[in-house]
């Protein structure tokens, strides 16, 4: 897991250094994390949550993207899990036994 956090990470960078779509970034971050596991470059849910997160405004740096016409489960899932920890931000600091 900690590659796709890695992922993100070098995400972030290239979208805010190129300007690119964070659908682009993560895409160009992960061909360099993940040279030679195609299963690990085609997972959706790291993708699309990274996605969600930045076209929703959460990430800093990276212009939030509202005219998104229907978002997709995943997208939609880490909206609402970072609306959760800032309105309770001690979820973040407590035991991970809530993710389920």
């Amino acid at each position: 897991m900690v590659k796709y956090g890695d992922t993100g990470i070098d995400a972030v960078r290239r979208a805010r250094n190129a300007g690119l779509h964070p659908r682009d970034a993560w895409t160009a971050a992960a061909d360099g994390i993940f040279p030679s596991a195609p299963a690990s470059l085609a997972k959706v849910c790291p993708r699309e949550a990274f996605i969600g997160l930045c076209t929703a405004g959460f990430v800093v740096g990276i212009a939030a993207q509202p005219n998104e016409a229907k978002p997709r489960p995943n997208r939609q899932y880490a909206r609402t899990a970072a609306e959760l920890v800032i309105d309770r931000p001690e979820l973040a600091r407590e035991s991970k036994s809530w993710i389920g």
